[in-house]
């Protein structure tokens, strides 16, 4: 590959997944919370959260590929997998490592969400709020346009609404009670409200484990909906 093509590919290949990545984040707050009304969506909108992820670890793989064939950095697979191995900027990179490795596990528990305990698959997935701000370190830290105003105020403004509707997320939703969904669907389990500081930080930690259960569980239903519906008025027709 051109070392300068390369070098392009790599570039707007990273920005492009942490962008996707913050996207992801987004629709799995905004979908769990109720902040949009799912019902009567369309399927393909209903698996965007999906949809979004895969496209995060395309594009991430992308970027990795590209600095792999820039041959300016002589960067090679070891340094790619190894934190710490690449001595330009070794902490910003080493952040960038960690978070593909962990954004790789979130991807293969939901490929695999149906044959490990949910339990699992909830702490896994919470790892998508620490990969965004390591990848926002990353980029920031280790990337050669992190001095453009526009990609500084970017990935401000990106974190910076994710925190905010993570927090609203937390605030809101509170002790955990049951409840029924948008769709007349009973999804929550009964709990104690949590007594202490440390015991607060683990209940709000497990409400946002609850709610992307939940909120996915929801996304299912309806997409489940949306098939029977269209099969009995037009012979299975697939919608998305």
């Amino acid at each position: 590959m051109n070392d300068k093509l390369a070098w392009y590919v790599s570039r707007s290949s990273g920005w492009v997944a942490f962008v996707l990545l913050a996207c992801t984040v987004l629709w799995g707050i905004l979908g769990v919370t109720r902040l949009i009304e799912r019902k009567g969506l369309p399927r393909w909108l209903l698996d965007l959260h999906r949809h979004l992820a895969f496209l995060t670890v395309l594009f991430t793989a992308i970027h990795l590929g590209g600095l792999v064939g820039d041959n300016f950095m002589q960067i090679g697979w070891r340094e790619i997998i190894i934190p710490f191995a690449l001595e330009y900027r070794a902490g910003a990179v080493a952040w960038g490592v960690v978070a593909m490795y962990l954004l790789v596990a979130i991807q293969v528990s939901s490929w695999l969400r149906n044959r490990i305990p949910r339990r699992w698959w909830r702490g896994i997935h919470l790892l998508s709020y620490p990969v965004l701000w390591m990848v926002a370190m990353h980029g920031l830290r280790a990337g050669s346009d992190a001095d453009v105003a526009a990609v500084r105020y970017g990935v401000i403004t990106l974190i910076g609404l994710v925190s905010f509707l993570t927090l609203v997320r937390v605030f809101t939703v509170g002790p955990r009670r049951r409840r029924t969904d948008v769709f007349g669907l009973d999804t929550t389990d009964a709990a104690a409200a949590p007594v202490g500081v440390g015991a607060a930080a683990r209940g709000a930690l497990g409400t946002l484990a609850q709610d992307d259960a939940d909120g996915t569980e929801a996304d299912e239903d309806e997409a489940d909906r949306t098939r029977v519906d269209v099969g009995d008025g037009a012979d299975g027709l697939r919608i998305g």
